[in-house]
């Protein structure tokens, strides 16, 4: 049985993925213990002729036609997903922690059951806004997805991190037990905002689209009925805890 699963979406990108899956497994515990899913375009033939040789750790690979969505691409590959904690991961991120598998595995007991929403410190939003989620299967199956369909370049994030919030704020719901932020654990979002990379064809592609903070706003009341529905979840499951 897997402890993670790990879901990246990749385009003309080789050597950041390379740097990613050799990061991961460098710095996990018990690299064996992790699945690492890739969501590639049909067409980026370099990533796909880089998959098909990468032979460091097992992967599971969905090819599909290019999306103008981005998140589809983590819904497109969740379905090949085994674990009970997922991570919405990305290929410009490098793991520098050792052993973030193990902390975060002890603090997320019975991800089948239990809701979770965690995250580390990416070092460009830290605490502030959850880049790079790790969702227990049961907060999938309560959401009914693990990344929202129709969000073509941004705000997805800030949509499963807004579920979160809401989430905490309803009454009887302790927020510690179930949305954990882990500051000392660093998934490092080599992002070209802070210089840390070009603005290369991939990046180019999704800024030409402009952000979608309308339609996050129009899908509040679709955030506030799944935080709703959480909480009623966690409520009648707390007695036989």
């Amino acid at each position: 049985m897997k402890n993670f699963s790990i879901v990246v979406p990749t385009r003309g990108r080789v050597p950041g993925i390379h740097r990613l899956l050799q990061s991961i497994r460098s710095t996990a515990k018990n690299p064996n213990g992790i699945e690492i899913i890739l969501r590639i375009d049909s067409d980026d033939l370099k990533t796909i002729a880089f998959t098909k040789r990468y032979d460091k750790h097992p992967l599971k690979i969905k090819i599909k036609d290019r999306s103008k969505f981005i998140s589809d691409l983590w819904e497109d590959a969740y379905k090949l997903t085994s674990a009970d904690r997922i991570m919405v991961c990305a290929d410009d991120v490098i793991f520098r922690t050792d052993n973030w598998d193990e902390i975060i595995a002890k603090a997320s007991p019975k991800p089948d059951k239990n809701v979770y929403f965690m995250y580390g410190n990416d070092l460009l939003q830290g605490k502030g806004l959850a880049t790079l989620p790790i969702l227990s299967r049961s907060w999938v199956k309560l959401a009914g997805y693990f990344m929202p369909r129709g969000y073509k370049v941004d705000w997805c994030d800030t949509h499963l991190h807004d579920i979160a919030r809401r989430l905490a704020k309803i009454e009887g719901i302790d927020p510690k037990a179930h949305i954990k932020y882990f500051s000392e654990i660093i998934f490092e979002h080599m992002h070209p905002n802070l210089g840390k990379a070009p603005w290369d064809k991939t990046y180019a592609f999704r800024r030409k689209m402009g952000t979608e903070q309308a339609q996050y706003d129009k899908r509040a009341n679709e955030r506030a009925k799944i935080a709703i529905k959480m909480a009623k979840y966690i409520l009648e499951l707390s007695p036989a805890k």
